[in-house]
């Protein structure tokens, strides 16, 4: 019932949501969302055993800086989502840096911005990564590197990722993380068409498209 109320409310928007696979003939049957992804998956990736960010590259591309995240950079952050993303989440994306315990660092080239990631602790206490965007996949290895190196109290490692994506899903295989299990992506109205290439990890499956 809540559900049905939230979608008459929301008709008109394409609702977005990730189905696993044992439950997605009860979305097909109920005939809401019946747009499903089919160019990807998003898969989870998860441990409970350590992982050591000494498997992951510490080499920028020339000219790429790596910062800890400061209120200062927001502008330039709020700037490489929209173009990613193709819609303002500004208010979100800033409180998912300020959220408490929480690491953010992000890649900067000739002052603009080029990637950032985020590592918080997960209901588990492990350390999981999302989001983690970089234009360039190297620069997208030594930031994750940076987030579990500035997040030592972690108890095993999260992230989600596309399948598509074969670079981030090798940044978790560098990390002998095993993959879980996947989700569908499903919509109401149409499929979200984003440079999959640039996610390395999701920012929240449970709140946000990517």
């Amino acid at each position: 019932m809540l559900f049905n109320c939230c979608y008459e409310i929301s008709r008109v928007a394409n609702l977005v949501g990730n189905g696993v696979p044992e439950i997605m003939e009860v979305y097909k049957n109920a005939g809401k969302f019946t747009i499903v992804e089919n160019e990807w998956t998003i898969l989870k990736n998860q441990t409970s055993s350590n992982v050591f960010p000494e498997a992951l590259s510490n080499v920028l591309p020339p000219k790429v800086d790596i910062q800890p995240f400061e209120d200062s950079f927001l502008q330039s952050m709020f700037a490489y989502d929209y173009d990613l993303m193709g819609y303002k989440r500004s208010i979100a994306l800033e409180m998912s840096c300020k959220e408490k315990g929480s690491k953010t660092f992000v890649a900067f080239k000739h002052g603009k911005c080029v990637g950032f990631g985020s590592i918080k602790k997960s209901c588990l206490s492990a350390g999981r990564v999302g989001p983690l965007y970089a234009d360039d996949p190297a620069v997208a290895e030594v930031l994750l590197r940076k987030l579990l190196e500035a997040f030592p109290e972690r108890k095993g490692f999260a992230m989600m990722t596309i399948s598509s994506n074969a670079h981030a899903n090798n940044l978790v295989k560098k990390l002998s993380c095993p993959a879980t299990g996947m989700c569908y992506r499903i919509h109401t109205h149409k499929r979200l068409i984003v440079d999959t290439n640039r996610i390395f990890a999701h920012s929240d499956m449970n709140f946000s498209p990517f």
